[in-house]
């Protein structure tokens, strides 16, 4: 479970896994994932300039392309350049960007598996704002 988050990039080894410390990892991890995906709504409505979208209502688990929002490939190659200049996460196939953009969640996870070090970090300065 600690590898799929993303916590042993974050960490590195550790021997000695006692339960106070695997709880503050898992607030921790569910607090980045939370923040994570409130940045990925603005980032969606922002870099797609969809005006007519409130970020409060995308929901984390709703489609992002097709049905969910409506976006189309151009949105698609839009977003997955954001994703990487924001996050340094390449998302190299478009089989890949299928999966990754499946929903706000899906993306959040893959982002968080792949950089949890660079959304700890968006999240300590937007800490100190």
């Amino acid at each position: 479970m600690f590898r799929k988050c993303g916590l042993t990039q974050l960490l590195g080894k550790r021997e000695i896994w006692d339960l106070s410390f695997q709880q503050s990892l898992l607030v921790c991890l569910y607090t980045m994932k939370e923040f994570l995906k409130d940045r990925l709504k603005h980032l969606i409505v922002e870099c797609l300039d969809l005006d007519d979208v409130e970020v409060s209502t995308i929901e984390d688990d709703a489609p992002i392309f097709g049905e969910g929002l409506g976006l189309d490939s151009i949105d698609a190659l839009e977003l997955v350049i954001q994703v990487e200049k924001q996050y340094g996460v390449k998302i190299k196939s478009s089989e890949e960007t299928k999966k990754a953009l499946s929903s706000v969640n899906v993306l959040a996870d893959y982002i968080l598996e792949r950089s949890p070090e660079r959304v700890a970090e968006e999240q300590a300065k937007a800490a100190q704002s």
